[in-house]
């Protein structure tokens, strides 16, 4: 993609006015980029995302992106949005990077774009999927045409599982950092043992949102445990949330090589970002 499609970029009046939160931190939102397979709602988005966090933006290119034109983006977009910017220039397997540069750069998050089946990795959404699976740093997917957000509402559904309470986590530092509103949308619940794992993790979630003074809404709905997902991920964009967060395998079992996981269709039909959370013990932790 030649430089001239990747500008102008237009944001709306309220980006000027977010603020940004004070931090010692150098934090880095990686925006992951390719000539070919890229879209510049990503770049918009990852601006509003970086400056609501208070963290510079990396651009990582593969070693086949034109030199000249990373070093246009980024001069361009330090100087018109009062942002620090940089860039790489990938030397290695993807996958091998991916797994050091949370340590190496503190990244809080990467970004892709991504349009059907196919992300600005130049791969497919499972493909995608499966780099991602070891990252300990979740992956935000922004779909080509959403609607240009701030981060004021962040949305997830909470499920029974005990991995789930990492989505807990991820909720609070959007509420703490860049103070986002929460909407947890709850499935119904018949069966026993499926209650007592839905009382831990909306325990665990009460307990650590009301001690932190957070603003967060609990949304009965009727969907089972089974869709919850899918659907409040619609219930989301009617709400006008500005990203959707859910949790990702580590393991594949054979029909995840052979369709793609589950997470692909939750990702394809989505009309607004969503974080993909993989499910570990060694998640970064943004702040204590």
């Amino acid at each position: 993609m030649g430089n001239e499609t990747l500008h102008p970029i237009t944001l709306p009046d309220w980006y000027y006015e977010i603020k940004e939160p004070p931090t010692e931190k150098n934090w880095q939102v990686f925006l992951l980029i390719n000539d070919k397979y890229f879209h510049p709602i990503a770049i918009a988005q990852s601006i509003i995302y970086a400056k609501s966090f208070g963290a510079q933006l990396t651009l990582c290119a593969p070693p086949e992106y034109e030199k000249e034109n990373l070093k246009k983006l980024i001069n361009y977009l330090t100087n018109n949005f009062n942002l620090f910017v940089t860039g790489l220039q990938l030397d290695i397997p993807m996958k091998e990077w991916l797994l050091q540069a949370g340590n190496k750069y503190e990244a809080i998050f990467y970004i892709a774009s991504y349009e059907d089946n196919k992300t600005s990795l130049g791969i497919n959404i499972s493909k995608t999927l499966y780099f991602f699976r070891n990252s300990r740093v979740p992956l935000i997917l922004i779909p080509h045409n959403a609607n240009l957000m701030p981060l004021n509402k962040v949305a997830l559904s909470m499920n029974f599982e005990k991995e789930e309470k990492e989505k807990i986590l991820w909720g609070s530092y959007f509420a703490r950092i860049a103070n986002s509103n929460i909407i947890i949308y709850k499935p119904k619940v018949k069966d026993k043992n499926y209650k007592l794992g839905m009382m831990s993790n909306y325990t665990s979630l009460t307990q650590l949102y009301d001690k932190l003074h957070l603003n967060y809404t609990i949304v009965d709905t009727d969907f089972t445990v089974y869709t919850i997902e899918e659907s409040s991920i619609s219930l989301a964009t009617l709400d006008q949330a500005s990203i959707f967060l859910i949790m990702v395998n580590k393991y594949w079992g054979i029909i995840d090589y052979i369709l793609g996981p589950t997470e692909k269709n939750l990702i394809k039909k989505s009309q607004i970002p969503i974080m993909c959370i993989p499910k570990r013990d060694d998640l970064y932790v943004l702040c204590s």
